[in-house]
């Protein structure tokens, strides 16, 4: 089951020396729910619960302010890499391809950015 709240979100440019983002969509699936709209090289950010990720999610506790603090809640990221779901990840033991089911009984959301085909070949092919 999809969760079809989509939201288009974008960033301020602020200081010098800022870049401002490109606009993306952020489709969110809760645990047991998969996200449906995807495509390769849109990413995923995960919401884990085992106990890596409550460590991760103390360290940026201590260390993240402000503003980003929203975004405590992702301790992992991956790299979608195929419309099937395939991902490539960075784990505690390496880089592995993986698949986004893993992620089913996780809260996660795919971050889905707007980009050529060409901009996406080259993330997947440097992954």
């Amino acid at each position: 089951m999809s969760v079809p709240a989509t939201t288009t979100t974008t960033t301020p440019a602020t200081g010098p020396g800022r870049v401002r983002p490109a606009p993306h969509h952020a489709e969110r699936a809760g645990p047991g729910e998969t996200a449906m709209a995807f495509d390769r090289g849109d990413f995923v950010l995960v919401a884990g619960t085992h106990f890596n990720s409550r460590l991760i999610r103390f360290g940026q506790k201590l260390r993240i302010h402000g503003s980003d603090r929203r975004h405590l809640r992702w301790t992992h990221a991956a790299l979608i890499v195929d419309r099937d779901g395939s991902l490539i990840e960075a784990v505690g033991t390496g880089v592995r391809r993986w698949h986004l089911d893993r992620y089913r009984e996780d809260d996660y959301v795919v971050v889905r950015i707007h980009t050529s085909e060409e901009n996406r070949d080259e993330v997947v092919r440097f992954a």
